[in-house]
């Protein structure tokens, strides 16, 4: 199972971080345009984060080089989902 769940991360990573490479001026605009939804695009910015974030928290859980990498970047975007699910005041500043 540890093994799926790194190459589901791997996969996901991946193409969103060449996307963002290749197309930052669409995430730009896609990221302003849920700044423009107010508190509604701020909850489905964190949920975006969440579905990959609690996927990957659930089913890996490693503190050993290097796979705590994994593990940490994943507890980040919980939290950061959670964060931005009580305040989403805090996700619209950083979009805006």
């Amino acid at each position: 199972m540890e093994r799926a769940i790194e190459i589901f991360a791997a996969i996901n990573l991946l193409i969103i971080g060449v996307s963002h490479v290749f197309q930052h001026r669409a995430w730009a605009e896609f990221f302003g345009r849920l700044h423009e939804q107010g508190r509604p695009g701020a909850f489905a910015n964190g949920f975006l984060s969440l579905c990959t974030g609690s996927l990957i928290v659930a089913f890996l859980n490693i503190w050993s080089w290097p796979g705590v990498i994994l593990t940490i970047m994943s507890y980040s975007m919980v939290l950061k989902a959670a964060a931005l699910s009580i305040r989403p005041d805090w996700g619209l500043a950083s979009m805006g």
